[in-house]
C-alpha cells in the first residue's frame, strides 16, 4: 500500500524522497494508532471532552517545552495512549478550583523559566533557540491563565480541570526530561574522562 501511495504522490509530478516517505508514513501511523486507542479508551471511561481538551492544549505546549523522550516508538506510543487516557480521566474526576489553578501556573512557570526547552539528545538546541521557545511556553501558559479564568468565571469547570491536570504533566515531563539530560551530560562526561 504505501508503494501505491508513494507511486501516486510521484505520478502528480511531486519527488519525496523515500527515506523522508518512510518517516512520514511512520509519523502519520504511529499518531493513528495514538489517537485511535486514546478515543477508545476515555469513550469507555466517558471522559473524550477532556481528551479532546487535553490532546489540543498539551500537543501545543508540549511543542515547546520538550521533555522526556523514549528511545523506543512502541513504548513511547503505550505510554502517551495510557497518559492521555489516565489525565483525561482524572480531569473529569478532580475539581481544581482557582487558587490550586493558579498554583500549578505559577510553579509550571517557575520550572519552565529555570530550566527553559528541554531538547533532545539527536537535536540538540542553541542557547537562542531555547530561549524562543522557552519564550514562546510562557506566552502559551499565560494564555491558558487566562482561558481557565475566564472559563472557570462562566462555570465552565471542564477547561480549567484539564489545564490544571494537563500542567502538572508537562511539570512532570520537564523534570523528567531535565534529570534525564542532567543524568546523560554526566554520563558523557565521564566517559571523555575515562577516554583521556
Amino acid at each position: 500500500m504505501e508503494n501505491r501511495i508513494l507511486k501516486e504522490i510521484r505520478k502528480n509530478g511531486l519527488f519525496i524522497e523515500d527515506d523522508v516517505y518512510q518517516y512520514g508514513m511512520f509519523i502519520l501511523i504511529h499518531y493513528l494508532i495514538y489517537a485511535i486507542f486514546s478515543f477508545i479508551m476515555c469513550l469507555y471511561l466517558g471522559c473524550v471532552k477532556e481528551m479532546v481538551i487535553f490532546c489540543t492544549s498539551f500537543s501545543i505546549l508540549r511543542k515547546y517545552v520538550g521533555g522526556f523522550h523514549f528511545d523506543n516508538s512502541k513504548i513511547c506510543t503505550f505510554f502517551t495512549i495510557f497518559f492521555t487516557t489516565l489525565f483525561s480521566f482524572l480531569a473529569s474526576k478532580i475539581q481544581i478550583n482557582l487558587f490550586l489553578f493558579l498554583f500549578i501556573i505559577f510553579f509550571t512557570r517557575g520550572l519552565i523559566n529555570k530550566t527553559g526547552c528541554i531538547d533532545h539528545k539527536n537535536k540538540k538546541l542553541s542557547y537562542k533557540e531555547k530561549n524562543v521557545y522557552k519564550n514562546r511556553a510562557m506566552k502559551i501558559i499565560t494564555i491558558y491563565s487566562i482561558i481557565g479564568f475566564i472559563t472557570k468565571l462562566f462555570g465552565i469547570i471542564i477547561v480549567v480541570n484539564v489545564l490544571g491536570i494537563m500542567l502538572i504533566f508537562i511539570f512532570s515531563i520537564i523534570l523528567i526530561g531535565a534529570y534525564s539530560n542532567e543524568f546523560q551530560k554526566r554520563g558523557e562526561e565521564n566517559n571523555e574522562n575515562c577516554n583521556i
